[in-house]
């Protein structure tokens, strides 16, 4: 399931090039920190629960399979994640998607689902972060789609990653930050106000003051410092090379 909700192209050149990826020791004790938890909820689930039951669904002479980590008789989907607290209160996109996927398998099979939820666990989490107001864990809640939407969805994914060649990852699927604009102050840290566009910037400067203007450069931070395969990919070369990706 989190290949299929993946970006199309990252699935293709990993089975491309298995053979030649390197992992770091870090991301893979993660990897197995969060097998070991799967394997703890399979085991002492409740007994009102489904616990890391997997589900199939046939669309398009394909099967469609996913393992969802806990739901409640009471028609709450939980997931489990292990991530940072610097994305503490943060909704990713690809969690959003795996739930639902999630929840229509379990429609599907009988079980309604009422509210989705991630129960994140943040692995960097410090004392200095509970000074902050931000918990070792937190509950997110996940929106969730009408049954049609998330049909055609499962079926836009499946011609992604059957296609002959997979399109390029999207910005949400790239984590891409926008380039933006913020007007700061002499002896201020932080800025007095950060838009979207530089007309913007200096309207706002005009009005309320500040010393200067400063670009914040965007970037495609899962290119960047976290994809696994960007030495493969075209488009992953062209951002190391300071290259027009537009």
């Amino acid at each position: 399931m989190t290949e299929l909700v993946g970006p199309a192209m990252l699935a293709r050149l990993r089975r491309e090039h298995w053979d030649e990826l390197e992992e770091d020791v870090a991301d893979r004790l993660w990897a197995i920190m969060g097998s070991a938890m799967h394997g703890l909820l399979a085991e002492h689930g409740q007994a009102d629960e489904l616990t890391e039951e997997r589900l199939t669904l046939e669309m398009e002479g394909i099967t469609v399979s996913g393992r969802p980590d806990t739901y409640a008789d009471d028609g709450t989907l939980s997931d489990w994640k292990f991530t940072t607290v610097y994305s503490h209160g943060e909704l990713k996109p690809e969690w959003t998607s795996q739930l639902n996927i999630y929840a229509h398998l379990l429609r599907a099979h009988g079980f309604p689902v009422e509210r989705a939820q991630i129960i994140a666990i943040y692995r960097d989490w410090s004392r200095r972060h509970e000074a902050q107001g931000i918990p070792h864990a937190a509950v997110i809640p996940v929106p969730l789609w009408a049954p049609a939407y998330a049909d055609g969805y499962l079926l836009g994914r499946i011609e992604a990653h059957q296609a002959a060649t997979p399109p390029i990852c999207l910005p949400d699927e790239r984590w891409e930050r926008p380039t933006t604009f913020a007007v700061v102050k002499a002896g201020r840290k932080a800025a007095l106000r950060v838009l979207e566009s530089l007309d913007a910037a200096q309207a706002w400067k005009a009005e309320n003051g500040g010393d200067r203007i400063e670009e914040r450069l965007g970037e495609c931070v899962r290119c960047m410092s976290y994809c696994p395969v960007r030495q493969f990919c075209e488009f992953g070369r062209r951002l190391a090379g300071g290259e027009e990706t537009e």
